[in-house]
């Protein structure tokens, strides 16, 4: 059907995986395929770690980023001076995937540090502590380790910030916690809540909400909306946000609608986050228009390439549209071919199917 081929045809970086040559096994040579014994390593030399959590025979964007950069000796040989590097593996091909040599430990620390894509570039201390979090950069080795040095530069003060932070906290008693709680805060709105230092105090912003289960000093809330702009969701918080700020006055329930539709991990919370998402249209209320773009983007993706209703896909497409993106953000060139589709081929895919 032309539908099936226009999902198949849309080329979205982020959502679409690109069948690729298999990249040799990084684990070898100077790459360690062990966390645990690459953290043994690195206490041993006194350096940092350079954690590569990759799908070395089916991300094509991991492939570039050896390719272009971690394959050249040129970048290797300033960069191991510093850095034990560590290969977390994650392939699809069996014999790969026999290559890893703990693939469960692989999996609990992608969740520990929250990746949710390939290729995640993760520069932690030799304790585990994250000072920086990058990805594929174009450019090459020089490029890459200019921005591996900024990444340090801005990362290491906010880290070190970070941990007197946490234990600040930590030795707070009663209503202290209420205002260091919101130390806590300020530091992060600081120094951003998508950096390293913001992100390991996520433990604390969750306390928010004990803290302040009624949101009578604005906590909650606020706890609520700094998870969401981490990117550290849980399902339950967007029952929260709907709860706490019903017509999106505040943002809220914009901010927690992002974590829900970019966290889709199956068929049925994709399908349950676009009625989500015509909820919020219908609301007709946008706090950041930002948010708003990549919302309706995504949910214009989805409603093509899993739904393949194009109707609703025009929709959200239009409303991306009205919001200013264009073929040169993540995801114009997807939403221009959406809204370049003809109405007729939803009729023609829909031939024998029930309504």
């Amino acid at each position: 059907m032309k539908l099936l081929a226009l999902t198949l045809a849309l080329g979205l970086a982020a959502m679409f995986t690109t069948p690729v040559v298999a990249q040799p096994t990084v684990e070898g040579d100077v790459w360690m395929a062990d966390f645990d014994a690459a953290v043994a390593v690195a206490k041993k030399e006194g350096k940092h770690l350079l954690v590569d959590f990759t799908g070395s025979d089916w991300c094509g964007w991991c492939i570039r980023l050896h390719e272009e950069v971690f394959d050249h000796a040129e970048w290797e040989s300033v960069v191991t001076k510093e850095y034990v590097l560590v290969a977390l593996d994650f392939p699809r091909n069996e014999d790969a995937k026999a290559k890893v040599p703990n693939p469960k430990r692989n999996d609990e620390l992608s969740a520990k540090y929250g990746v949710s894509g390939f290729p995640t570039i993760l520069l932690m201390t030799s304790d585990g502590d994250v000072f920086g979090q990058t990805g594929y950069q174009k450019g090459g080795p020089e490029a890459y380790l200019t921005h591996m040095a900024e990444l340090k530069a801005a990362g290491m003060p906010a880290l070190k910030e970070s941990i007197a932070m946490s234990d600040k906290y930590a030795a707070a008693k009663g209503d202290d916690r209420f205002a260091i709680w919101n130390e806590v805060a300020a530091f992060i709105e600081r120094v951003g809540a998508d950096t390293s230092g913001a992100k390991r105090l996520v433990p604390i912003v969750e306390e928010g909400m004990t803290l302040d289960p009624e949101n009578k000093q604005g906590i909650f809330s606020k706890a609520l909306g700094l998870l969401m702009n981490m990117g550290s969701y849980k399902a339950e918080y967007f029952d929260k946000a709907i709860a706490m700020d019903p017509k999106n006055e505040s943002g809220l329930y914009e901010a927690a609608l992002i974590g829900r539709i970019e966290n889709v991990n199956s068929e049925e919370t994709m399908l349950s986050s676009l009625e989500a998402v015509k909820a919020y249209a219908g609301l007709d209320k946008i706090v950041d228009k930002d948010k708003g773009l990549r919302i309706y983007s995504i949910a214009a993706i989805y409603a093509i390439r899993h739904k393949q209703d194009l109707v609703l896909a025009k929709i959200f497409a239009e409303k991306s549209a009205l919001l200013g993106g264009n073929e040169d953000d993540r995801f114009g060139k997807a939403i221009k071919d959406i809204l370049g589709t003809k109405d007729e081929v939803v009729e023609e895919s829909h031939e024998g199917h029930d309504h």
